[in-house]
């Protein structure tokens, strides 16, 4: 099974990192094209594989040289990006962003990224689209692929030998068991499963199999020989064409592309070595490791200074264009040079670790120096990153049951305001992450009213049994009826605890007309009165007082933080298109309207009471994204939770909510 240098499978390169870097810049038409990494997995597992096989049937294998040409291939150019962009990082990030860059920065350099990933990117984490390195993620299955694989093999020759007479079979198992893991992951929990190497195992050993078959044409006829790669392709781009990252992947979806990649390199056929061998392609897929590593940090760090912008087609441009003349440059002079570098193994092996380990000391000192805040004046800390805007500490928690016999699991509640134990009041905070950011202003409120609250995390707190939610991409497919089963325990618990005498409700109200009716804000507006005024009936019905807490006024746009950023020139951002102080009323009509809706229900249930940010934050023409002179947005829709004593003080007098949950 000798290692033979075969252009097509450049051309195959070519094509799968194309698929990823459009995919990435958004271009129209491509909504699957992040199965261009599927289809690197595929021919990083025919290659390996043909090389370790190769050696064994030469009796020249050692793992020793194997991790030496590993580490030729994959750390400088590694090493290069991650370097340069701590570089950009610490001129670009936020501190606590910078913070976190680092730590996936060492998981990268480790060959831990997909772990780190799965980790640490959620629903309030730093989003995963401003995250520079999220793409090392199929370095780190690839990595720990090349740790395991060899020793699969070398093993399993001592067994049954280097022949094709069993390896078949064997890959065949290791591609059915890991298949029935992706397959039971996509539905239970996608995000290990996109992840988590278990579950891309398959994707690779299919490559591996490739190498243990007959060659196509021995086995079959000639024309079905010429249709393999045709096929291959045309899967492939229907895959690219068609798939969007909403869908839990890998599963069954991930099929055409895979199989799709190993035909293409089964066939072996001579017309589609020729068109896929093209010079232009070659050469792209000779580069492609260079490009895959540098084209997501740029659009990354773009999108950064334009505050979210999507880029024009002129900025596109230059980011492909910038992408691909550092690809040359960097396989001309890092990538090529360590691979013809003629040094002992020992000497390259040694080399590799201590460029990794100084590398990883810098990026360790980042994290030491918890992403070097003094970039920043003293004042502007509290921004100096999304989890620390987003960080409070809970002061109690408390048991209420909710999910028992749930499917899925949750802590105690968080309560806040008065002691749970001894308040006048207890009420629940029926909601979602519009629920979660209100909790410093409940907690100032509550005390003050001898009011305790504790949070009901149990989705948004709409109304009719089976219509969809917001899934949060921490959360399962299963969402939706775990959704259906956590509503019908909080209404158990408002009927049935004589604990609990108020219900407050908060969600984002104004922006949840496309998950009950995409087609009709109407006829939304209509399925959320009518299931609201139901919600408020059966909650009145149990001797409860409904609380409707609105939504803070929020213009869906650039990163307000950001937008501080560029007022202040604290760090380089491009200026944004809308003010960074205020919001203008004319821009946030639905919100007006949905806020008419709810103050009109609650008018028609007595006892009801209705808490609206905007009556405060809002004059005739705009709102104020200021109080007590710090800003009060974590992103575009959340409030921070980090405002200081003074800000949340203001808001909860603004607000009068003290007032509001003594009752009448």
């Amino acid at each position: 099974m000798p290692n033979v240098y075969r252009s097509d499978v450049d051309g195959l390169r070519a094509i799968s990192v194309a698929l990823v870097l459009f995919f990435h810049l958004g271009l129209p038409g491509l909504s699957g094209g992040f199965v261009g990494v599927d289809v690197f997995f595929v021919i990083s597992g025919y290659l390996i594989t043909g090389v370790i096989f190769g050696g064994i049937a030469d009796k020249n294998f050692s793992l020793a040289k194997f991790y030496d040409r590993r580490a030729r291939r994959i750390l400088p150019m590694l090493i290069t990006v991650v370097m340069a962009s701590a570089l950009v990082g610490y001129v670009l990030l936020y501190p606590g962003d910078y913070r976190a860059f680092a730590s996936s920065a060492f998981a990268a350099l480790l060959g831990w990224s997909n772990v780190f990933f799965f980790q640490n990117t959620g629903y309030f984490d730093i989003p995963s689209q401003t995250m520079p390195l999220l793409h090392t993620w199929s370095l780190g299955v690839e990595e720990q692929f090349y740790l395991v694989w060899p020793v699969v093999l070398l093993a399993g020759s001592k067994l049954v030998g280097h022949s094709k007479r069993f390896w078949p079979a064997i890959f065949a198992l290791v591609i059915l068991v890991s298949f029935a893991v992706a397959l039971v992951l996509a539905d239970r929990n996608p995000k290990a499963g996109f992840y988590l190497p278990f579950t891309r195992a398959w994707e690779l050993a299919l490559g591996a199999l490739v190498v243990v078959l007959p060659p196509a044409k021995s086995v079959l006829p000639r024309p079905v020989t010429a249709l393999l790669p045709v096929v291959g392709l045309v899967a492939i781009g229907y895959s690219a064409a068609t798939l969007s990252s909403e869908a839990p992947f890998p599963a069954l979806n991930a099929l055409p592309p895979t199989l799709g990649a190993a035909l293409v390199i089964f066939s072996r056929n001579t017309l589609a070595q020729a068109i896929l061998g093209v010079w232009p392609l070659r050469f792209l897929g000779l580069i492609s490791y260079s490009l895959y590593l540098w084209h997501w940090p740029l659009i990354v760090f773009w999108r950064i200074y334009s505050n979210g912008d999507p880029p024009t087609g002129l900025e596109t441009s230059a980011i492909l264009g910038g992408a691909v003349g550092l690809s040359v440059f960097s396989w001309r002079f890092i990538e090529r040079p360590p691979r013809h570098v003629k040094i002992s193994t020992p000497a390259v092996l040694t080399a590799a670790m201590g460029a990794n380990a100084i590398a990883l000391a810098i990026i360790a000192f980042i994290v030491h120096a918890d992403g070097m805040p003094g970039r920043l004046p003293a004042e502007m800390a509290a921004l100096d990153g999304k989890d620390r805007m987003w960080a409070w500490k809970c002061p109690q928690s408390v048991a209420l049951g909710i999910l028992a016999n749930s499917s899925m699991s949750a802590p105690p509640s968080c309560a806040y305001g008065a002691d749970w134990v001894t308040a006048r009041h207890r009420a629940i905070i029926w909601g979602d992450s519009l629920a979660e950011h209100l909790a410093p202003i409940l907690d100032y409120a509550g005390r003050k009213a001898g009011v305790s609250i504790a949070l009901a995390y149990a989705c948004a707190a709409i109304t009719q049994e089976g219509a969809p939610r917001n899934v949060a991409a921490d959360l399962t497919p299963r969402y939706e009826k775990w959704c259906d089963a956590a509503r019908t325990r909080v209404l158990s618990l408002i009927t049935s605890s004589n604990k609990i005498d108020m219900v407050l409700l908060s969600t984002s109200w104004s922006f949840m007309w496309p998950l009950l009716d995409p087609h009709s804000e109407t006829k939304a507006r209509h399925k959320l009165r009518a299931g609201l005024e139901d919600l408020l009936d059966e909650i009145i019905a149990a001797g409860k007082r409904p609380i409707i807490i609105a939504d803070f006024p929020a213009s869906l746009g650039p990163d307000p933080a950001n937008c501080v950023m560029t007022l202040y020139a604290l760090l380089p951002r491009r200026r944004c298109a809308v003010d960074p102080t205020f919001i203008d009323l004319a821009t946030i009509r639905s919100q007006t309207e949905t806020h008419a809706l709810l103050k009109e229900l609650v008018s028609r249930h007595a006892g009801a009471a209705m808490v609206d940010p905007m009556d405060f934050l809002c004059d005739a023409r705009r709102c104020s994204k200021f109080i007590a002179g710090e800003l009060i947005y974590r992103d575009s829709v959340h409030v921070r939770r980090n405002l200081s004593t003074a800000a949340i003080s203001a808001l909860a007098d603004g607000f009068r909510l003290e007032r509001v949950l003594e009752g009448p």
